[in-house]
């Protein structure tokens, strides 16, 4: 017995998809543009107010919400535009295409812009009402592709996870369906010759002289016949309310008829000693595989 290794409890990483790597990542994202903001030259009011929304990068994937309110207390940075674009990231991934994401890019394009603006830009007007936007937009995309991306894969385990349930019914059904074939070939190969048995035994019960030999016979058909019960006992409940199928059993053939299966049976019966006579006409019509069975499981 293969025993498998315990596995480390990942709770508290549900905030990060349960994945240590994306704590790592955004524990580096968050400590590189800490470490930028110190070596820039910013006022103070500036950089306590970059700190104070930093942390919001942090739990981005558990709360994508708080690092885009956030958005505009992150544009007193310089560097304001990478933390921008991973916040509008972020909505995009976990929202998808939602009038919630289509805010978030207005609110975050709207602060990025109002932090980079100058009122005489070398570039022009143009340049600054299109390009923060544009970075933003890109960012966003991205994410999108990511959300859509995440359906697809979830959609195609779903679809997995239910093939590999039906193979397992249809398994089972074969199972079930092959159990029973096997329990209607034994019912009727082992209860005939059982009742072969009792009947040859009941006979020999009728004609024997020596005691000994008749009390023998008497058990033996005593046995059979419980026998005979018991088998038919645990073989109804494997047949129980299940329609016949189109294959042949034991004593009825394939492409044979009533006739030809009842008369086989009449001549097996007799052979064992039993005072049997058939009195059929040999034409008699053609009927289902089911019905023939029946007919031959009555006789």
């Amino acid at each position: 017995m293969k025993l498998l290794a315990p596995q480390p409890d990942r709770r508290w990483l549900a905030w990060w998809e349960s994945k240590p790597a994306n704590l790592a990542l955004d524990v580096a994202l968050v400590a590189g543009l800490a470490w930028f903001a110190l070596t820039v030259h910013a006022g103070l009011t500036d950089r306590v107010i970059f700190f104070a929304a930093l942390p919001t990068l942090l739990v981005r994937r558990r709360f994508p919400w708080l690092a885009i309110l956030a958005t505009p207390l992150l544009c007193f940075d310089p560097a304001a535009v990478l933390p921008v674009i991973v916040a509008c990231y972020t909505a995009a991934r976990q929202w998808g295409p939602r009038w919630r994401t289509l805010a978030s890019f207005v609110l975050a394009a709207g602060s990025l812009t109002f932090a980079a603006w100058d009122p005489k830009p070398h570039d022009g007007i143009l340049y600054q009402l299109l390009v923060p936007p544009a970075w933003l937009a890109a960012g966003m995309l991205v994410g999108l592709w990511m959300h859509q991306r995440r359906m697809l894969l979830d959609a195609l385990q779903g679809r997995a996870a239910q093939a590999e349930r039906n193979s397992a019914l249809l398994a089972d059904q074969a199972v079930s369906a092959e159990r029973r074939r096997i329990a209607r070939e034994m019912h009727d190969v082992v209860a005939h010759r059982v009742s072969t048995i009792a009947l040859q035994a009941g006979a020999l019960t009728m004609t024997a002289s020596d005691e000994h030999t008749v009390e023998t016979a008497e058990v033996i058909r005593s046995t059979s016949s419980l026998a005979l019960a018991e088998l038919r006992e645990v073989l109804d409940v494997l047949r129980k309310d299940q329609p016949e199928p189109p294959e042949t059993v034991h004593g009825v053939q394939a492409d044979g008829s009533v006739y030809s299966d009842v008369a086989a049976l009449v001549r097996d019966s007799a052979a064992a000693g039993g005072d049997i006579r058939l009195d059929a006409a040999p034409d008699l019509p053609e009927v289902p595989g089911s019905i023939r069975r029946a007919a031959y499981r009555v006789v």
